[in-house]
């Protein structure tokens, strides 16, 4: 292989003479031929994607099923050219099952389905492309393959606000992974996170990701939100996703390939803790407005990392591991230090002058809202918690701090009675603070507004109301 690269190589430094070469993605062709320009498979074979669904599938659709259906038709035919991404052979296989589902009278609800199956002559394919990967890369392979199925699966499952940042970035897969002692959290000195250094990271995975994925991960530069930005840019916020969605159900199928991190010590949600808290650490301000701490404007804003860290805690629930409170505890005394000097010399909402109250304000008060909150909360990182449902981090802080829980009831309903009523008789001040009672912020939860009903931890209030919390606190007219 190497041989015949070098070939080329030499004959392509020779006078008018111009090569094009077509071949996979193997590491060495794409090393020894990086410097020129290139096209990748999905890039051609869209368009023939497109027109070969269309060609084979609209007439006989609508024939089958009238023009009353024309929508549904063109929802199934946009579900197959969006899960295809790229790969000719799964849409021949799906526009076969259709073809197939419409001569046996089946309803488009019974052809979307057929759709969404995993396609089982693909499977050994993929199976085929693990066992090109070599024995020592597959324990990394599998974290690989493990971070990006776990960061997609989670964005389907919570559709992701405005606020949030794909977990998938290729950044962030290289903080999740990487064995370089000098490139984890606490370590010393922090090499400032630049657009340019994140784009030498991101360009450095996607060579990574040939040789310990082989196909199955594929690399997208952020196209469309940067098509007004230099390049780097766009590599710069690259993002990693499944090569095609039936690799799901392969690694599903594949139970041995998530089997290589056992007994490494290896956990999904702690290696996204550690990316995210290490940008935090090297998060270097590039634009005015990412020194305006209450705003979001742009993409660098280190309030996305911030909110995809606290989400990954919810996660945990109760079970929250020492490591990841020492992480959490870490991001915050390093926001704290970021927006230290713009609380020192921002507008005091309180009294009207320069300067903020420093005796209350953290930089939680400052996290970007949909909305402008009409009066002072006065937050800290504990409500900053509650908020998000890290019910984990809640429960070890209040422990942490010596505050007493009322013990629970032993029985009967007198005592039970007894029970709800006696942390508002004994314990109602000691979680009391300026702003919003710390109980609000647990039943008006991220997300925010229509949804916050949804997603009311109930565990998580009766915690708060064990340890005094006052669901009858007046704040700005409304009670907990």
């Amino acid at each position: 292989m190497v041989a015949l690269t070098d070939l080329f190589q030499s004959l392509a430094a020779l006078p008018r003479v111009k090569f094009v070469l077509s071949s996979r993605p193997l590491p060495a062709y794409v090393q020894a031929f990086q410097a020129g320009a290139g096209l990748e498979l999905r890039m051609l074979t869209k368009l023939d994607i497109e027109k070969f669904v269309s060609d084979k599938l609209k007439d006989r659709l609508s024939q089958a099923y009238g023009e009353r259906e024309i929508d549904r038709i063109q929802e199934l035919i946009e579900c197959i050219l969006k899960c295809a991404d790229g790969v000719f052979r799964w849409v021949d296989h799906v526009v076969e099952a259709v073809l197939e589902g419409i001569r046996d009278y089946n309803t488009l609800y019974e052809l979307q389905k057929q759709v969404e199956k995993p396609p089982v002559d693909l499977i050994p394919f993929y199976g085929h492309m693990w066992n090109g990967i070599k024995p020592e890369y597959r324990i990394e392979a599998s974290k690989l393959f493990q971070i990006v199925w776990k960061a997609m699966m989670d964005e389907d499952a919570e559709q992701p606000e405005w606020a949030y940042e794909h977990r998938h970035r290729a950044v962030t897969l290289f903080f999740a992974t990487t064995k370089d002692p000098d490139q984890q959290v606490f370590a010393c000195p922090i090499l400032p996170l630049t657009t340019i250094l994140k784009a030498e990271l991101a360009k450095f995975m996607e060579g990574r990701l040939r040789s310990r994925c082989m196909g199955l991960l594929d690399f997208h530069c952020a196209e469309a939100r940067y098509r007004g930005e230099p390049d780097e840019f766009k590599l710069a916020y690259a993002k990693v996703q499944l090569a095609n969605r039936s690799v799901s159900e392969f690694l599903d199928i594949r139970a041995d390939i998530l089997a290589y991190t056992e007994g490494t010590g290896f956990d999904t949600r702690i290696s996204l803790m550690r990316s995210f808290v290490r940008q935090i650490e090297a998060w270097e301000p590039e634009k005015s407005y990412d020194f305006e701490y209450n705003k979001s404007t742009g993409r660098q804003t280190i309030w996305f990392l911030v909110g995809n860290t606290m989400r990954l805690v919810s996660q945990a629930g109760t079970s929250l591991s020492k490591l990841e409170v020492t992480l959490l505890d870490h991001m915050n005394s390093l926001v704290q230090a970021r927006c230290q000097t713009y609380i020192n010399h921002s507008w005091n909402l309180n009294t009207g002058q320069y300067g903020l109250n420093k005796k209350y304000c953290h930089w939680s008060d400052f996290v970007a809202e949909e909305y402008n909150r009409p009066v002072p909360w006065h937050d800290s990182f504990l409500n900053l918690a509650v908020r998000h449902r890290a019910i984990g981090y809640v429960q070890q802080s209040l422990m942490k701090a010596g505050l007493s829980r009322m013990p629970g009831p032993t029985g009967g309903s007198l005592d039970n009675g007894m029970h709800r009523l006696a942390a508002f008789r004994t314990n109602n001040d000691q979680l009391s603070k300026p702003g919003r009672p710390i109980l609000d912020y647990a039943v008006r939860p991220e997300p925010r507004y229509q949804r916050w009903i949804e997603a009311i931890n109930p565990d998580q209030v009766e915690l708060l109301v064990d340890y005094g919390a006052n669901p009858n606190e007046v704040f700005n007219g409304w009670t907990p």
